[in-house]
């Protein structure tokens, strides 16, 4: 919408934060993504609403529409696809039952991240198993484990089109929630690492589109090939990657953009959160914690917007709603 384009929404589900925002030109509920119907009712919403380009926003509405994307979002499948590029990924043993994972664990002797082989709606997408730490409570019971690593956490997002790079842009996660095993809830973008987007370029040279590749201590963890939660610390950095991706349907040339470096990113309420356990923990001070609490002028934020506040109050309602019971 800010590039003065029609956005519509299609939703399953009691609420969408989407279809509550005030870009929203129109909405409308379809069957869920594991429905036989799914594809054919975006096929005839699309068709309808002279829509230029669909972006589907969950792995497994993606896989449904688009089968081929389905190996890079295999996480086990991942590990193989990135070391045929060069890129260097953990060590990755799968499960299919808890009392395999617990061979799995001990196995490694140490603390694991356990994550299903996709991500599911609704679910865990990852959990971390301290080394002393029984398996019996684990949500996730099938999939993979790899060794925990508490290093740095970055990604590298942007737009492949034809077999190259259009935008890049990296960011470096200052903070994430959860603290463990969670995705950025305040970061920062910097330099692009040139071997690891040329590397990811090659490794994505199927995909036309938006992707996010996530990193710990240089070892790919995950890849995303959608728009993503920090996808609004693009826009702000001067990436509108949905209008790349639009323009490039249309046929025009693009030429190849890079974010801004410096650029700050923050999801609020999981900051938040982030700050509050680090506290609880004794990582931070009571007042180095309100320290970073504080609003910083020029950061941008997930979906919390003074001047389009439904998407966040819509979530405010569901949490609510969900910590009831209802």
């Amino acid at each position: 919408a800010k590039a003065g384009r029609q956005a519509l929404v299609a939703f399953s589900g009691p609420r969408s934060l989407a279809a509550a925002s005030r870009y929203a030109a129109g909405s409308q509920e379809v069957p869920a993504s594991n429905s036989s119907n799914f594809c054919l009712a975006i096929e005839e919403l699309a068709t309808g609403w002279a829509a230029g380009e669909v972006f589907v926003t969950s792995d497994a509405a993606l896989e449904a529409i688009s089968p081929k994307t389905a190996a890079l979002m295999d996480k086990t499948s991942l590990v193989d696809a990135a070391a045929a590029v060069g890129l260097r990924a953990p060590a990755t043993h799968t499960f299919s039952s808890l009392r395999e994972l617990a061979v799995v664990k001990a196995d490694l002797g140490a603390s694991v991240i356990v994550k299903p082989a996709r991500n599911e709606p609704g679910g865990p997408s990852a959990l971390k198993i301290d080394r002393d730490e029984g398996v019996d409570g684990c949500a996730i019971v099938a999939g993979i484990a790899q060794p925990y690593y508490s290093g740095e956490m970055s990604s590298v997002s942007g737009v492949v089109w034809d077999g190259s790079l259009v935008a890049s842009l990296q960011q470096r996660y200052v903070r994430k929630f959860p603290v463990e095993a969670g995705t950025s809830s305040y970061a920062i973008t910097e330099s692009v690492d040139q071997d690891t987007v040329g590397k990811l370029t090659t490794l994505l040279e199927s995909h036309n589109g938006i992707f996010q590749a996530q990193f710990v201590e240089g070892l790919l963890i995950d890849l995303n090939l959608r728009p993503y939660g920090s996808m609004p610390l693009a826009l702000a950095a001067g990436l509108n990657l949905p209008d790349i991706v639009c323009r490039l349907r249309q046929g025009e040339s693009v030429p190849f953009q890079t974010a801004a470096i410096g650029v700050r990113y923050r999801w609020l309420d999981g900051d938040v959160r982030s700050l509050l356990s680090d506290v609880r923990a004794g990582r931070r001070s009571p007042a180095e914690a309100a320290r970073h609490m504080w609003p910083r002028a020029g950061t941008s934020h997930s979906i919390f917007s003074l001047t389009d506040p439904r998407p966040w109050l819509t979530r405010l309602r569901t949490s609510s709603e969900t910590s009831d019971g209802r």
